[in-house]
């Protein structure tokens, strides 16, 4: 289970928190270097993430992605509609 520390990082680093809460959760990070350490790992973690997944998205081929869908769909919607007996 994440502690309440660990929560209240994760809200820092997406801008979730109130102003309030922002402000005594600052509070706290100056008084604790190990939560400051804390809030280093994740804030590296993020940015390694953020820069695999930029990078991999710009490697993928989205050509042709769409083709296909909506008959797809088309045709399972039309399956669904059927009866019973005239899929049997």
């Amino acid at each position: 289970m994440i502690d309440q520390e660990t929560e209240q990082l994760h809200r820092f680093l997406d801008g979730q928190m109130s102003d309030e809460e922002r402000v005594a959760f600052e509070h706290k990070l100056a008084e604790s270097t190990e939560l400051q350490q804390e809030l280093e790992t994740f804030s590296e973690l993020g940015s390694l993430l953020r820069d695999h997944v930029e990078g991999a998205v710009e490697s993928m081929e989205f050509e042709g992605f769409y083709d296909g869908v909506e008959q797809r769909i088309s045709d399972a919607e039309a399956g669904d509609s059927l009866s019973f007996l005239a899929r049997v």
